[in-house]
């Protein structure tokens, strides 16, 4: 289990680094650590190896964006989508944990007294909860969580 959460800090071009900076030391100040992307060169094997592992570390991404497009992968394999390093970030980093974890819990909170729950069950929302929030750390959740397990663990 994480102290912290960990965030991705994404900004691919190198016009975005005090940027990054920037937003690095406000991640800080709320107690989470950044992974802050640094400027690396266009190799597609070694950066997707790279972006891949860090933002499989992380419970969350922040995506800077600018004016412009980014850059594509000079040495695109046959076969491989043709995607910028920002859509291929977006698209690798897939659904966030603290997210999750929101909609996981909040869903369980407002439907748990429908006939017919509309996903597996409130029950399984909670305990999917609980996981994204014990892994992440996202101690905020903690008492709402709680609450939530108290009442709808009690009426199943």
């Amino acid at each position: 289990m994480k102290l912290r959460p960990t965030i991705f800090l994404s900004g691919v071009s190198s016009e975005f680094a005090s940027f990054r900076d920037a937003v690095e030391t406000e991640v800080q100040k709320k107690d989470c650590f950044p992974l802050n992307q640094p400027s690396f060169g266009v190799d597609y094997r070694t950066i997707e190896e790279i972006l891949r592992r860090n933002i499989g570390e992380a419970d969350a991404v922040i995506h800077i964006v600018g004016f412009r497009f980014g850059f594509e992968h000079r040495d695109r394999p046959e076969g491989k989508p043709r995607r910028s390093y920002e859509a291929w970030e977006i698209t690798e980093s897939g659904p966030m944990k603290l997210f999750m974890a929101d909609i996981h819990l909040h869903r369980a909170r407002l439907f748990f007294r429908e006939k017919e729950y509309p996903w597996e069950s409130p029950e399984a929302d909670l305990k999917a909860a609980r996981k994204l929030i014990e892994q992440c750390g996202y101690w905020r959740r903690k008492e709402e969580l709680e609450d939530a397990e108290r009442v709808i663990l009690k009426s199943a």
